[in-house]
């Protein structure tokens, strides 16, 4: 490869998600003091972009001879992964063992959010991810195990891996009666912002006040949703930007070092509640009292 042209990096992403868009920002970050980087960044929304046939796909990306790919897209594909370019999957859906990814903190997330809706003086919690994710399985472990460890109730939404669901009304027909089910008042963290949206609208079905009966925490930050939604939903905020400049110094280090690496996580940590109206209230236990505030 010539030395002087800048190297080529394939963004494999949409720009829909709070962590799609911080971990970009992270890596423009990193490439615009340290690189010459040239970004190609496509992804679902693009015309060319077929999923059910990524090797048409493939063969049209492989025209822009990329040097490196990050990819936010889920599963890497074998097609991308035998091109033998330095590859970052950077979506937290999937534990890779044969490439570099990233993944978050999983126990500082649970911890971050535990602490926050214990501080509200909440006795009972529950937690709802809305799919079977390894990140939302992860924030699960640990919020569990905090509540447990000091003794308080804790409802977990379940899923049945046996019954695909055939449609989202069933889905949130099922969110809704265990919502109707949980004690009041209760603490609520959602895997994330999307997850916190359904359970608002579940809410409102299940004619249950937010944040009076059922207070609702999400993850990401997103400021779109969370803003948008009724009430505007308190989330915690990761450090999507840190986690994509390292994402962009490890590729810097494989395409001019020629550094070899497979298992290597890099991590996003939790920063901050950003405290909206989802958990705008201090628990009460007396309904009365509830009502009147």
């Amino acid at each position: 490869m010539d030395s002087q042209k800048p190297n080529r990096i394939l963004l494999l992403s949409d720009v829909g998600s709070a962590w799609n868009r911080g971990i970009l920002r992270g890596i423009a970050k990193y490439a615009q003091i340290h690189t010459s980087w040239v970004f190609w960044r496509t992804g679902p929304s693009d015309w060319f972009f077929q999923f059910k046939d990524f090797k048409k796909t493939y063969d049209y990306l492989m025209r822009w001879h990329p040097d490196a790919c990050v990819t936010l897209l889920g599963k890497v594909s074998d097609e991308l992964i035998s091109t033998g370019i330095p590859i970052v999957a950077a979506d937290d859906h999937d534990q890779l063992t044969s490439i570099p990814h990233v993944t978050s903190d999983y126990k500082c997330i649970a911890r971050t959010g535990y602490e926050y809706l214990k501080s509200l003086g909440y006795s009972s919690f529950a937690y709802c991810g809305l799919d079977n994710t390894r990140y939302s399985l992860g924030r699960q472990k640990y919020f569990y195990d905090l509540a447990v460890k000091d003794g308080h109730k804790i409802y977990i939404y379940k899923h049945d891996p046996t019954k695909p669901t055939s449609s989202w009304e069933i889905r949130q027909k099922n969110l809704v009666e265990w919502i109707q089910y949980l004690p009041k008042p209760i603490a609520l963290m959602a895997s994330n912002d999307d997850a916190s949206r359904h359970i608002l609208e579940s809410c409102r079905l299940a004619d249950v006040r937010v944040p009076e009966d059922v207070a609702v925490l999400g993850v990401d930050n997103d400021e779109v949703i969370c803003e948008l939604s009724f009430p505007p939903i308190s989330s915690i905020a990761l450090d999507f930007e840190s986690a994509g400049y390292k994402v962009g110094e490890l590729l810097n280090n494989m395409l001019t070092n020629g550094y070899k690496c497979t298992n290597h996580t890099i991590t996003v940590a939790a920063t901050y509640v950003k405290q909206r109206r989802s958990t705008a209230l201090i628990a009460v236990e007396d309904e009365q009292v509830r009502d009147a505030l």
